[in-house]
């Protein structure tokens, strides 16, 4: 019975995990070798890599020995990101810290 508990949350770990590497790959890298790609998402062969493509991101171009990945539009940029506000907002939290301790 643990070993099967055990083996569930070690694939949803791996399905996590292949997930974070994938969505990092496409930001990082224009292209990358498949077998490459295989061994950095812990598919067992070329032909899983494929299929979890065609299934998961139907942006991303086989082609070849090689996966492209399209640069996702995220839509936003740093300038977005409210930098000076969550700046305030940790520097008040440490000081209640502070004054708590």
């Amino acid at each position: 019975m643990p070993d099967k508990i055990m083996d569930y949350f070690m694939g949803q770990l791996v399905v996590t995990v292949r997930e974070d590497i994938a969505e990092c790959s496409e930001v990082s890298y224009r292209s990358m070798p498949i077998e490459k790609a295989r061994e950095m998402m812990m598919f067992d062969t070329k032909g899983e890599l494929i299929s979890y493509v065609e299934e998961f991101h139907e942006d991303w171009l086989v082609d070849g020995g090689n996966i492209t990945f399209q640069v996702p539009d995220t839509g936003l940029s740093a300038s977005d990101i409210p930098s000076q506000h969550l700046i305030n907002r940790s520097l008040a939290y440490a000081t209640e810290l502070e004054r708590i301790v």
